[in-house]
């Protein structure tokens, strides 16, 4: 699907975690590096309000260094965003052109997909990793689909399962998705986007 022109002056980004972290590097890598869209002149702001703790650097975009410190102070401090130490709410998505979401959680999953449904000016993006398992969708998505995924939990999950935690066994998926969703950005970007979901099974 053509998309003439993407507004992506403002970017609010759903959580600094396991997919999350990834996509804000990669915005960095392939935005301020690469010079593929206009970083220096984008407002990215990030919201999350957990630490980072020694689990998470098993498949999370941190180092040893960086236990203890907050999430989004981390990644205020590498990649030049804006941090915001709370969850984001759905009050917060009118500020943003674009929502690249990936939260541990399907409650403000489903009401950034309420949202867009009813504000078609919002291009978001969500994915989601578990295990070896990654999904993507995008707010161009037909909404029988992509509704089709979410459900009523109001647990808050993590890109591993237990047992792997438990194990010390990680996976590369939620670096796959992070690209992914960037790689999908960056479509939009150029007029060029996929409206189709993404499952990577691997």
């Amino acid at each position: 699907m053509s998309i003439e022109k993407l507004n992506y002056k403002r970017i609010g980004i759903i959580g600094a975690g396991g997919v999350s972290g990834w996509v804000i590097h990669f915005l960095y890598d392939f935005g301020y590096n690469r010079k593929q869209f206009d970083y220096l002149n984008t407002e990215i702001t990030v919201f999350d309000e957990a630490s980072v703790t020694d689990k998470n650097l098993l498949h999370q975009n941190y180092k040893f260094e960086d236990l203890g410190k907050k999430k989004v102070k981390v990644m205020e401090d590498k990649y030049a965003i804006t941090a915001i130490d709370r969850f984001m709410e759905k009050k917060d998505f009118k500020n943003y052109d674009v929502i690249l979401s990936g939260p541990d959680g399907m409650e403000i999953r489903k009401k950034l997909y309420e949202y867009g449904d009813s504000h078609p000016e919002l291009f978001w993006i969500d994915g989601r990793s578990s295990s070896n398992l990654g999904l993507i969708f995008n707010s161009k998505v037909p909404a029988d689909i992509r509704n089709s995924y979410l459900d009523d939990s109001t647990e808050r999950g993590s890109c591993l399962l237990d047992y792997e935690k438990q194990n010390n066994i990680s996976h590369a998926m939620p670096v796959i998705v992070g690209a992914a969703m960037v790689q999908v950005f960056l479509q939009a970007v150029r007029g060029n986007l996929v409206t189709k979901e993404k499952v990577f099974h691997l």
